[in-house]
């Protein structure tokens, strides 16, 4: 394929790249859609139809509660009015008023009992034994409440459990008028285990619950039968005051937490006459049980569905990679053969300009030297020997910085940091470069926090102590002060040491600042006592202080010289290699 038909498929396939993946999500979108609606809908429908058939059965519990308490209430209307058309005769006794209670009993299938009770809170059966009390019920809630004009009338009281049979039971009295024989309110309990056998056939089987409110939120009965729940309080008096003065709209629905912390799903319907209101509820949890139950399929069929939809975009997804990849990898091989070019100008250069020129003149000195040794004197013999030196230590600083880049470049330098007092070192650096200070009178202050200590490689330090400190001396006006300041610092969150080198010197301007770290790019200047360099000497450094997972900065204005900020962080944060 030719380089334009490569450059147009590569078009091609980054404008079609964005489509595909859109076209992919536009898919999941759909596939997530669908299953929530899927899901959302199941839900709604199995809580709808629960819905239904708790309303339903709330409209009967309703009417049987409803026949239930108004047969009652009618039937203690009748006892005060049998009563006053029979002033002379004493309940408690006569064959005809027991008769017409047992005729009440009948038709209520045993359910409700009745009683009187006398003005002073005594309670009779009927037909009484004797006329001795059963029990004294005067601090009863129901006996009270026909005392006070607020309350005076139909009532029914909370729960209680009685003191005769031992059995829950809801009191319901009622005043009578004509006081026959002393007696001043006929007395009815229904007695729960009876109610709950009737609510037991309405309810939803297995958890589901009937329960028969008063008009203030008092529990009066539940089905199945619970004590604590007896006499509790829901909600305020003002809500079901509310609830009772709309009338009846018929059942209504609602969700709620019962007495026992568990969430229902209910009905209820309100008795406005009676002062009653009755609730049919199911746990949520059975409701949703088949509904949980199915969940893990359609999530599994949504999961597969996009786990499908994944592969076969990945599988085309791929085959873009790998056009991509293809492209990245000749632009990197590009890139690494432009480097390695560069590189080999470098040592070429360097070989061919910095080593053979010192080299040559070496040669050429000493072939002189040679021929003339006899009419040389022996200060003019020192002093040649002295350039030579010069030159010869030059050249081997110079060698040894080309072999120690290249070491570098092919990753055959060791790394093994350990803790170190940066002080001896230091100081031992810049005893090396003291001959070097002094023929230029510069003062070399060293300034170390006391006791402190390095994390570092001992020979890339020294490495790094000796280009920074030498680079000071090297581009220093004469007269001037080189300085190596030191102390623990914390950079980016991490803690270590921080070693400021700086001089007095020449400076650099923004440009040569730019790349005073690239070993390709930067062409070393002379010193100022015409010091020459190969330029890798920075670039070293950068590189040992990265090994250490350090930092190596450069801040500089010409004319007023440079300061290398070397960062070098504690143990933990050092690279292991």
């Amino acid at each position: 394929m030719s380089r334009v038909d490569n450059g147009t498929f590569g078009r091609a396939s980054r404008a079609l790249r964005p489509l595909f993946l859109a076209f992919t999500g536009f898919a999941c979108a759909l596939v997530l859609g669908f299953t929530a609606y899927n899901v959302a809908s199941s839900r709604s429908r199995l809580i709808e139809t629960e819905r239904e058939s708790l309303l339903r059965f709330a409209e009967t519990v309703a009417a049987q509660t409803e026949g239930l308490f108004g047969n009652l209430e009618f039937f203690l209307r009748s006892i005060d009015l049998w009563l006053a058309s029979h002033p002379e005769a004493d309940p408690r006794f006569d064959r005809d008023f027991v008769a017409f209670v047992d005729a009440f009993r009948d038709s209520q299938g045993g359910m409700i009992d009745v009683r009187l009770v006398s003005q002073d809170g005594g309670l009779f059966y009927i037909p009484s034994k004797d006329r001795k009390p059963l029990a004294e019920v005067s601090d009863r809630a129901y006996f009270r409440a026909q005392l006070d004009p607020a309350t005076r009338g139909f009532h029914i009281a909370v729960p209680v459990l009685s003191r005769v049979t031992g059995l829950w039971g809801i009191p319901i009295s009622y005043p009578l008028e004509a006081g026959n024989a002393g007696m001043s309110l006929a007395f009815a309990a229904i007695e729960l285990p009876d109610l709950d056998g009737l609510y037991e056939t309405i309810r939803p089987k297995p958890n589901g619950a009937v329960t028969l409110f008063r008009g203030d939120g008092i529990v009066l009965a539940r089905t199945p039968f619970n004590a604590k729940a007896l006499g509790a309080s829901f909600g305020t008096p003002e809500g079901w005051s509310r609830l009772l003065e709309q009338g009846s709209p018929g059942a209504q629905f609602t969700r709620m937490t019962d007495i026992e912390g568990q969430v229902r799903l209910a009905g209820y319907r309100a008795i406005p006459r009676l002062g009653l209101v009755v609730s049919v509820s199911s746990l949520e949890k059975d409701i949703l049980a088949p509904w949980l139950a199915r969940l893990p399929f359609d999530l599994g069929f949504c999961v597969a569905t996009l786990a499908i939809l994944a592969a076969l975009a990945a599988r085309l997804l791929g085959y873009f990679d790998r056009l991509a990849a293809t492209r990245r990898e000749l632009t990197d091989n590009l890139a690494r053969l432009e480097a390695s070019r560069a590189t080999r100008d470098k040592l070429f250069s360097i070989i061919s300009h910095d080593l053979r020129g010192p080299l040559g003149g070496m040669r050429n000195f000493l072939e002189g030297l040679v021929a003339d040794r006899e009419n040389l004197s022996r200060a003019e013999l020192g002093e040649s020997l002295g350039v030579l030196a010069t030159t010869a230590a030059g050249t081997t600083e110079l060698l040894e910085e080309l072999l120690e880049w290249a070491r570098a470049q092919q990753g055959e330098l060791r790394f093994e940091p350990l803790s170190l007092p940066l002080a001896p070192l230091a100081v031992e650096v810049s005893s090396i470069l003291e001959s070097a200070a002094s023929a230029k009178e510069l003062h070399v202050v060293l300034e170390i926090e006391e006791g402190l200590k390095v994390h570092a490689d001992a020979d890339m330090l020294r490495t790094l102590l000796r280009n920074l400190l030498g680079n000071a001396v090297k581009y220093s006006k004469r007269g001037g002060t080189v300085r190596l300041a030191a102390a623990r610092a914390e950079e980016a969150g991490m803690a270590g040491v921080r070693v400021d080198v700086s001089d007095e010197g020449i400076g650099m301007d923004e440009e040569l600042l730019a790349k005073v770290f690239d070993a390709v790019s930067l062409r070393s200047r002379p010193g100022t006592a015409g010091e020459r360099g190969s330029g890798l000497g920075l670039a070293i450094c950068k590189d040992f202080a990265e090994r250490h997972g350090g930092t190596l900065e450069a801040r500089s204005e010409p004319g007023k010289g440079s300061t290398f900020e070397l960062f070098l962080p504690g143990p933990k944060a050092a690279p292991a290699s």
